[in-house]
């Protein structure tokens, strides 16, 4: 079996592994991903995809390999074979890895497509095992976070009680760069229309559908963490700088109106602040971490 195929059958695993122990809801982080991100895996040769199903000249063909040539012929609608079907696609990765070292032998793993193919398939790997682990890393070190008390939240409450007993209809426009969402705030600037700004990307709508970038009246808990310190200081009808996020989300929000909801007490909000502050302190975390592992590395940039 190629490289490449290898590669894939390892990321398939990691692939189907890391939406269950990479969340940041609180919420989806307790149980099952708590037992991920504790749990010791056996040796890497006793796992079920490192047995050895064939040898071809000396090079190991294992379970892993046959079960990802399944996936990928029933686009992952079946994931156990049959005895026949696992014979079968045995001998056709046999098949392919004779093909595969008689290339070699010839040199034509040397194309520059096929090594540039390989090291694209590598990247996406690497990617991978990065963002698995780091997710991993973050959940261990979470355990370090104790839940906040009632008294935390009741404070919390009192401090901000009159942001959280309002209701905000806010607008926005969100770019993924910074070139991007500097030209819209310098056309906002110049004059233009801040809604019709923000309909331009979902120009093909239908009249009737909704509108992606009114957001309508939304609760202070509803509110992205990146918007709240702007929200609490924007005057109605404005518009806010831009406001930069993770994962390269940059955004300009209207706040269009507010208005007091005395239905928002601290007993119906309760666990939704205790849940902010569970987010907020795995921010503060996550944030003193890498500052902490960058202070501690050695990294060296190489000139291009």
């Amino acid at each position: 079996m190629s490289v490449c195929a290898r590669s894939c059958s390892w990321m398939i695993v990691l692939a189907i592994c890391a939406p269950q122990i990479g969340c940041d809801d609180p919420e989806a982080t307790s149980n099952a991903a708590e037992q991920a991100a504790t749990e010791e895996a056996p040796p890497v040769n006793e796992l079920a995809g490192a047995r050895v199903v064939a040898t071809v000249n000396g090079k190991n063909i294992y379970e892993r390999d046959v079960r990802y040539w399944l996936q990928h012929n029933t686009q992952g609608r079946q994931t156990d074979p049959t005895p026949e079907q696992h014979r079968n696609m045995l001998e056709a990765i046999i098949s392919q890895e004779l093909i595969l070292q008689r290339a070699t032998e010839l040199g034509l793993d040397r194309n520059r497509q096929y090594q540039e193919g390989l090291m694209a398939k590598q990247a996406e790997l690497d990617s991978l095992r990065r963002t698995a682990i780091r997710d991993l890393f973050y959940l261990h070190q979470t355990r370090q976070i104790p839940s906040p008390t009632d008294e935390e939240v009741r404070r919390f409450y009192d401090e901000n009680a009159a942001l959280i007993g309002t209701t905000y209809h806010v607008q926005h426009i969100l770019k993924r760069s910074r070139d991007e969402i500097g030209d819209v705030r310098e056309r906002l600037e110049a004059g233009a229309d801040f809604e019709e700004v923000a309909e331009e990307p979902f120009a093909s709508l239908p009249p009737s559908a909704s509108r992606p970038w009114d957001m309508r009246s939304i609760t202070w808990q509803q509110v992205p963490e990146p918007w709240r310190a702007t929200l609490a200081t924007l005057e109605v009808g404005a518009v806010s700088d831009v406001i930069s996020g993770e994962n390269d989300r940059h955004w300009i929000v209207r706040l269009v109106s507010k208005e007091e909801d005395p239905s928002i007490t601290f007993e119906t909000t309760r666990e939704d602040l205790r849940r902010i502050l569970e987010r907020d302190a795995l921010e503060n975390l996550r944030s003193g971490l890498d500052d902490a592992l960058r202070a501690e590395a050695e990294i060296d940039y190489v000139a291009q």
